[in-house]
C-alpha cells in the first residue's frame, strides 16, 4: 500500500457533470490525494486548472459548456506534461 500513500503528495482535478457519479468518485479521490478540485463542466475545469495547476486530471468526455476533449485540446496548447485520464459512460465507438 506504500504506492497508494505516495498519491497523498499530488493534487487532482476531477471534471464530471453527473452529480451522483461525481460525489461517489470524489469520496474515493479525497482519501487518496492531497487535494481534489471538482468541476461540473469544461469551463469550470479550465478555470480550476489555470488557478491550481493540478498534477493529474480526470475528465468526462461529454460535459456541458465545454466538453472534455475541447478542454484537453486547450490545455495541451501550453501543457504537455500534466497527466490526463478520460472517462465516459457512453458507448459511441466512433468517439472512443
Amino acid at each position: 500500500m506504500k504506492s497508494l500513500a505516495n498519491l497523498k503528495k499530488y493534487t487532482i482535478l476531477y471534471a464530471e457533470d453527473e452529480k451522483g457519479i461525481q460525489e461517489e468518485i470524489y469520496e474515493i479521490l479525497e482519501l487518496l490525494f492531497k487535494k481534489v478540485y471538482l468541476a461540473n463542466n469544461g469551463i469550470e475545469a479550465r478555470e480550476l486548472y489555470i488557478k491550481n495547476k493540478p498534477n493529474l486530471i480526470i475528465t468526462d468526455i461529454k460535459m456541458p459548456k465545454l466538453n472534455g476533449l475541447e478542454f484537453i485540446k486547450e490545455l495541451r496548447k501550453n501543457d504537455d506534461k500534466t497527466h490526463i485520464a478520460i472517462t465516459t459512460a457512453f458507448t459511441d465507438t466512433e468517439l472512443i
